[in-house]
C-alpha cells in the first residue's frame, strides 16, 4: 500500500531527520535503505510505500499520526529515555558512536551471560 505522497510529508520527513540529528545516510542505515532512496523520499521523488512509515516509526519512536497526518506531538511523549538517548547519541563524536553501537550489539546477543 502506497500513502498519497504530499509536500507537508516531506516536511516531516526532513523534521523528524533533523529533531534526532541525522544524515541521511545515517537515516537510511537505520532504517535498512540507502541514503539515495531516503533523499528521494524527502525530495517528494517517490511514493511512500506503508513499510517505510511503519519502519520511521518504530525505529524513531515517532507518532503515526504525526507522519501521516501532521498531528502533534511527533514523538510518542510516554517514553522520554528512547529519545533522550538519541539527544546524548548525537552529541558524541563518530568514533564514540562505533563504540556505542557495538557495545550495545554485544550486548543484546550476550545479555543472558552477563
Amino acid at each position: 500500500m502506497e500513502y498519497r505522497y504530499s509536500r507537508e510529508m516531506h516536511v516531516r520527513f526532513y523534521n523528524i531527520r533533523k529533531a534526532l540529528g541525522l544524515t541521511q545516510k545515517e537515516t537510511g542505515e537505520a532504517l535498512g535503505i540507502t541514503a539515495g532512496y531516503y533523499s528521494k523520499l524527502e525530495s517528494v521523488e517517490k511514493p511512500v510505500k506503508k513499510n517505510v512509515i511503519i519502519s520511521i516509526c518504530n525505529v524513531f519512536d515517532v507518532r503515526f499520526e504525526y507522519l501521516v497526518y501532521g498531528e502533534d506531538p511527533m514523538f510518542h511523549l510516554d517514553d522520554q529515555r528512547k529519545r533522550r538517548l538519541v539527544e546524548l547519541f548525537n552529541e558524541i563524536d563518530e568514533p564514540c558512536k562505533d563504540y556505542m553501537v557495538g557495545f550495545l550489539e554485544y550486548y543484546q546477543k550476550n545479555r543472558d551471560h552477563i
